[in-house]
């Protein structure tokens, strides 16, 4: 009789390798000044041109990933998880939970700080726009929030869930271009607040994966 096979483990080796050099994510951070450089401007000059399909669907769907409605589904996600004594499950939700909370704050910090103008105000400040500290909607473009929250979000699912890793990265492609759709945000805000959303995901699950929580070995 032949011997079973060993159960292969559920985590990603990225989350657990030592050999992995964080400088290595360095080469995501000037994504967002090519966006600058090249896409942003165009983006302004695609306002009214986009099809009315896309920018109706964008603004029907882009604020599903506003803070509250996020917080708001993977509490209940994880409640119900936490009822069924589904511990696991609910170790996925509370670390989802937890990378969009590190995500929005890095983000919200950032916005004021950086003050720069948005696109609804490109007429009277270009690309190169900004008032540090005002907090008005017009100048907190830098990072997207939005974007920021569906780049956490999907991409700590993606982790969880890696079998649906491609319908998770379309679903944050989608939300990020939302905002540009409806005129809100430059290509290079939605490109940062991805990253940020990724970069929190990432530094969170690789943390509870060589813990042994969370990710199973």
């Amino acid at each position: 009789m032949s011997e079973p096979k060993s159960r292969k483990p559920t985590v990603q080796p990225l989350l657990t390798s030592p050999r992995w050099n964080p400088l290595l994510g360095l080469a995501l951070v000037p994504l967002p000044a090519l966006a600058f450089l090249f896409l942003d401007e165009r983006s302004v000059r695609m306002e009214n041109h986009w099809p009315d399909v896309l920018v109706t669907f964008a603004a029907l769907t882009s604020d599903f990933v506003m803070l509250i409605p996020v917080m708001s589904t993977l509490a209940l996600f994880t409640g119900v998880a936490l009822t069924l004594h589904a511990m696991a499950t609910a170790g996925k939700g509370l670390y989802t939970m937890a990378s969009v909370m590190m995500a929005s704050g890095i983000t919200h910090v950032l916005k004021p700080l950086i003050g720069r103008a948005r696109p609804t105000v490109f007429a009277e400040h270009g690309l190169f726009g900004r008032k540090a500290l005002d907090g008005a909607f017009d100048y907190v473009s830098f990072p997207s929030g939005h974007a920021t929250h569906a780049g956490a979000l999907f991409a700590a699912l993606a982790f969880c869930f890696p079998k649906y890793r491609l319908v998770f990265l379309v679903l944050a492609l989608w939300f990020a271009m939302s905002r540009i759709l409806l005129g809100v945000h430059y290509p290079s805000d939605v490109i940062a607040g991805l990253l940020v959303g990724l970069g929190s995901a990432f530094v969170l699950a690789r943390l509870a994966a060589r813990r042994g929580l969370v990710f199973s070995r």
